[in-house]
């Protein structure tokens, strides 16, 4: 079972406290690190970087977003990702449309 999955499966209560600005960057930086390791989406890389480089600020919009909605949105996989949501891995997308046009 990866972080993700263990953070998901977390009462609301419990993920606000591990939020919390100052450890809740590294919560957050770990979500999206496992998130992108597991979907490898565009939304996931980024929010991981972002993570690393503003990761209070990432850690207190994921508090409301937890706070109100009782999970992680902001860029990750099937969350609200500001029109991101493409595969990092583009080639097998190429190949399928090849495919179905020689069909």
């Amino acid at each position: 079972m990866g972080f993700y999955q263990w953070f998901d499966k977390q009462t609301q209560g419990v993920k606000i406290i591990l939020l919390i600005p100052f450890w809740g960057w590294i919560f957050s930086f770990l979500y999206r690190l496992d998130k992108f390791i597991e979907n490898k989406d565009v939304a996931s890389l980024i929010g991981f970087v972002l993570s690393l480089v503003i990761g209070y600020i990432i850690a207190i919009i994921d508090i409301v977003t937890v706070a109100v909605e009782n999970k992680i949105l902001i860029l990750v996989s099937g969350g609200e990702n500001f029109g991101i949501n493409g595969k990092v891995d583009s080639n097998t997308d190429e190949s399928n449309d090849s495919e179905s046009d020689e069909k």
